[in-house]
């Protein structure tokens, strides 16, 4: 869902603030053990725009979880705002916040020459919207495109579809063309599926993973004892709060009970295998209270959040020690399943303990995101690496730093000559290399930029790129001629090859950084707390302390300089 846009996110947060506008000021009753199940509610008439043949869907019943008792204790706080800006909040806008459903995340088959699925958002509302409202005032001016005889409008690269009065279709305009475009599969079950298992459920997400592709390098890159979970074709995880504890379930399913145990073997080793972790995380983190502890034992109280954070991670580890030690893990004929009960709390413990969570859970994810995020970076960049040892296969040398004219002036980067070693020929064919970066016929090519190119630890507007090389006397790249690999004395092992980092350039443009010996080199790691680069044998160094006299001994060629990598 990384493509939620500005306009669902909004319809989002206005249904929360709808909630608080309509909730009673006393505090709700204390959930009884005995209490009936909630009434489970049919499933909306949303499930039918999700294709009969999808691969994927994640669903929430949004209105409801705004409603629920633990998020209403939250939105209470606002709710002790002017009744005139609550009434602003709730009925200046085109869309009733009250009136939002559903939000649905759909993944349609992969595409042949696209190893992607493509997706897009489907919000559900439960009364008709005002769609001239939303027009008038979210696309005024604009004209609709048109995309299988519907309509949709474009901003920023996002496309909107109103084909109802109750639902808004959002997604990348490419994906939302795809969608728009789908053919009804006759011979599909995936919708009939959804209807029959996701009644009811708050949150429901499941993929076929039979039918997404693994690149056999990815597979090949899992260890051999973990691999067996790969067998799995399809994978659910739901979230049902209908009785007094609401139980989390996760499934695996796979094609028969032999490759269910052998999954089964691999979840266990792989827990085991989390579990191994632990010690030496706990070891780090009890290592950093003890060094953060000063010398007269007194602690200034501005560090109390990190101690108070520091402790509770301790915590949350030993638990999932315990955890780790017997997970709830069961298999049944061809399903692997495990099934998480919370009991239901008071609404003052679930205040409390959701407010430390939070507090918490948020560094966490960041951190997690941005670990995720550097390995897909160094993965790019290696995939780059990669496609320069290509390109120097083929012609005996790299690629120069810019294709230039008959004059030497650059028209355009390295990064479009090695297309062809990207499997990106399409594309390279529909540049004129004969002509600049922002031709009539090169500029639009600039928003088709390949994946690849992106560096996922700072997204950036399309077209633009963080991925330079050094251009400049001694450097790997000097100008209009590329350099043979044999030429570097001071080995390749040592000498960068593509940084990341520093200002965003325009990927088609010839614009790197400039190198030159005898002055400071630019600044390297904005946007980013390290720099990453990819050397010119083809492995990925993380570097986190910028020293202009090593760094400079990492760029030349034939300086002969020794190399410290740390």
């Amino acid at each position: 869902m990384s493509h939620l846009s500005r306009m669902s996110a909004t319809v989002i947060a206005m249904a929360a603030v709808g909630v608080v506008a309509i909730s009673p000021p006393e505090r709700p009753a204390m959930a009884q053990p005995d209490k009936k199940p909630a009434e489970i509610k049919p499933v909306g008439s949303d499930f039918a725009y999700v294709p009969t043949d999808a691969i994927g869907v994640v669903h929430l019943r949004l209105g409801d979880l705004l409603k629920s008792e633990g998020f209403g204790l939250y939105l209470k706080v606002l709710g002790k705002a002017d009744s005139k800006v609550l009434d602003i909040l709730k009925n200046g806008f085109a869309i009733d916040p009250l009136t939002i459903e559903t939000y649905t995340a759909v993944a349609l088959p992969i595409a042949a020459g696209n190893p992607e699925p493509q997706m897009v958002s489907v919000i559900a509302f439960s009364k008709p919207y005002d769609k001239t409202k939303i027009l008038a005032t979210e696309f005024s001016g604009m004209k609709p495109k048109v995309a299988g005889k519907k309509e949709y409008y474009l901003e920023r690269e996002t496309g909107y579809s109103f084909s109802d009065d109750r639902h808004v279709i959002i997604g990348p305009e490419a994906s939302l063309v795809a969608y728009l475009t789908h053919p009804e599969n006759p011979n599909g079950k995936f919708r009939e599926r959804l209807r029959a298992d996701a009644a009811g459920k708050l949150i429901y997400a499941t993929g076929d993973l039979s039918r997404i592709p693994i690149p056999a390098q990815a597979a090949n890159a899992v260890p051999a004892e973990y691999r067996a979970l790969l067998k799995a074709k399809f994978a659910t995880l739901s979230v049902d709060n209908r009785a007094p504890t609401a139980k989390i379930d996760f499934h695996l399913t796979f094609a028969n009970a032999d490759d269910a145990a052998d999954g089964e073997k691999s979840a266990l080793q792989a827990t085991q295998l989390a579990r191994s972790f632990i010690p030496n995380l706990k070891k780090d983190i009890e290592a950093k209270l003890t060094a953060s502890q000063p010398a007269d034992g007194v602690r200034k109280l501005e560090t109390y959040p990190d101690v108070f954070g520091m402790a509770m991670v301790l915590g949350g580890l030993n638990t999932a020690d315990e955890w780790l030690a017997a997970p709830p893990l069961k298999r049944d004929g061809q399903k692997l399943a495990m099934t998480v009960e919370v009991p239901e709390m008071s609404s003052t413990t679930y205040l409390g303990v959701s407010s430390i969570a939070v507090g918490l859970l948020l560094p966490a994810v960041q951190k997690v995101r941005e670990a995720a995020a550097r390995a897909q970076a160094t993965n790019h960049l290696k995939q780059l690496g990669l496609a320069m040892h290509n390109y120097h296969d083929t012609f005996m040398r790299l690629p120069p730093a810019a294709i230039v004219d008959k004059n030497g002036k650059p028209l355009l980067s390295w990064r479009v000559a090695i297309l062809p070693y990207l499997e990106q020929g399409e594309l390279y064919r529909k540049f004129k290399l004969d002509e600049p970066w922002d031709s009539e016929n090169n500029k639009p090519l600039i928003a088709l930029m390949p994946k690849l190119y992106t560096d996922p630890r700072s997204p950036t507007e399309p077209g633009l790129t963080y991925f330079k090389v050094f251009n400049g006397k001694g450097a790997m790249f000097d100008g209009a001629k590329g350099l043979n690999l044999a030429a570097i004395r001071d080995g390749s092992s040592n000498t960068v090859m593509i940084g990341a980092g520093g200002d965003a350039v325009i990927w088609t443009k010839p614009d790197d950084y400039v190198f030159e010996a005898d002055k400071p080199l630019p600044e390297l790691m904005k946007p980013f707390p390290q720099w990453l680069a990819v050397f010119g044998d083809g492995h990925v160094q993380v570097i986190r302390v910028m020293n202009q006299k090593n760094l400079k001994a990492m760029i030349t060629v034939d300086g002969g300089e020794v190399v410290d990598l740390e």
